[in-house]
């Protein structure tokens, strides 16, 4: 059990450059829409300049971050309750629904 909390300790999530964290809010923003619209069948294009950014090294490194302490939950939770907030879009938003979203933006990341 210690050797295991060792190793916990020893993990350690890179900070992200503000370019790559750019792309998760552009992406984000995207989600967000297809949210909004309820559109389950959607394909998210990378703009031709974060293209060149998405490579595997950094997918992985994008993924680690999301997924650590539930991030890209939290962070996608956040945009859609602001924008709920500002334009009562929704009576309630449904938690499993924003995680199948990030779910599947992560998927998206493992390709």
């Amino acid at each position: 059990m210690n050797e295991l909390t060792s190793m916990l300790d020893n993990v350690k999530i890179d900070e992200l450059e503000p370019i790559l964290l750019q792309i998760i809010d552009s992406d984000f923003n995207k989600i967000t829409d297809f949210f909004i619209n309820r559109e389950v069948d959607f394909c998210i294009e990378p703009d031709p300049i974060h293209e060149y950014y998405l490579n595997s090294e950094n997918c992985k490194r994008i993924y680690d971050y999301l997924v650590n302490n539930s991030i890209g939950y939290i962070l996608l939770k956040s945009k859609m309750l602001l924008i709920n907030e500002k334009y009562k879009i929704f009576e309630l938003i449904e938690d499993d629904d924003i995680k199948t979203y990030v779910d599947y933006y992560l998927q998206f990341l493992n390709q």
